[in-house]
């Protein structure tokens, strides 16, 4: 994963399917579901590939996922 990317996660813990696409801090906005590239979330995925399950330590807890895809548009 990288900068500019977004990036089609599953929430383990509640099967909640989500996306993100990877931006600077001008760009961030969380409502938009555009998360800045050093925020944690960012962080836990940078590297990562499709199929990988991470864990990512966030502000409100320990969040896990599962990368179902990854697009770099």
């Amino acid at each position: 994963m990288i900068f500019g990317s977004t990036v089609y996660l599953e929430d383990l813990d509640t099967g909640e399917k989500i996306n993100y696409k990877i931006v600077g801090k001008d760009e961030a906005d969380l409502k938009q579901k555009l998360i800045f590239f050093q925020s944690p979330i960012s962080k836990g995925l940078i590297g990562k590939n499709k199929n990988d399950l991470v864990e990512i330590t966030t502000p409100s807890g320990v969040k896990n996922f599962e990368i179902k895809d990854v697009k770099y548009i």
